[in-house]
């Protein structure tokens, strides 16, 4: 009896922790930006700021098609005259509703010479490479992550 009981409290437990993934906000190192990712069955509304609801100005990827292991976001702060870079590197990019001159958003993954995916600018410096389904960031000083 004790054994069953453990057993269900154990996917009670991790059935709740499941979709923590689905409402993120990734905060900059330096606290100065946050960007909130919100994933609606296939939809992911990527948008600045940390509002609990969804503004009217923001980027829709389709991630029907993402594997949980290939789940990666991309995030560079503060370059290339972007307050944020951002590429989700398996995802199907829909619209960018977002001030292009402040946010940049990679609709196409770039490949290297020999058509290989190249991840390869947000794994520098002042970079970040989140896998949201398993809660991992790298590097773990690249931001700050909040589920919500």
């Amino acid at each position: 009896m004790i054994k069953k009981g453990l057993i269900f409290l154990s996917l009670v437990v991790l059935s709740c922790n499941s979709n923590k993934w689905r409402n993120i906000e990734i905060i900059s190192p330096n606290y100065s930006d946050t960007i909130s990712i919100v994933t609606i069955e296939n939809k992911r509304y990527i948008y600045n700021g940390n509002s609990d609801k969804i503004p009217d100005k923001h980027v829709l990827l389709d991630i029907s098609n993402v594997a949980r292991l290939s789940d990666e976001i991309g995030i560079c702060w503060d370059k290339d005259g972007y307050k944020w870079k951002l590429s989700s590197f398996d995802s199907d990019f829909k619209y960018n509703d977002l001030d292009t001159s402040r946010f940049y958003v990679q609709e196409k993954v770039l490949l290297d010479d020999n058509c290989i995916p190249d991840y390869e600018e947000y794994f520098k410096e002042g970079c970040v490479v989140i896998y949201p389904r398993s809660e991992i960031i790298r590097p773990k000083n690249g931001a700050i992550l909040l589920f919500k």
